[in-house]
């Protein structure tokens, strides 16, 4: 099989980039609310009664209350 036309072989440019879909502002606005509800989390949450060291383990879990 010969090919006398190279041109139909070549990929089609129809390239979608997602970056340029995404809306960077609203990106930081969730960054900061995430960073927000941390820190009432950090600042909310005790030591030994909302979480702790399960023995057997070595990093905090948070307890269950029933």
């Amino acid at each position: 099989m010969k090919i006398e036309n190279t041109r139909d072989l070549q990929p089609v440019q129809q390239s979608i980039s997602i970056i340029d879909s995404i809306d960077v502002g609203a990106i930081q606005e969730t960054m900061k609310k995430i960073a927000m509800l941390k820190a009432v989390v950090q600042q909310t949450l005790k030591q030994g009664h909302d979480f702790g060291i399960v023995p057997g383990t070595n990093k905090p879990t948070l307890h269950r209350w029933k």
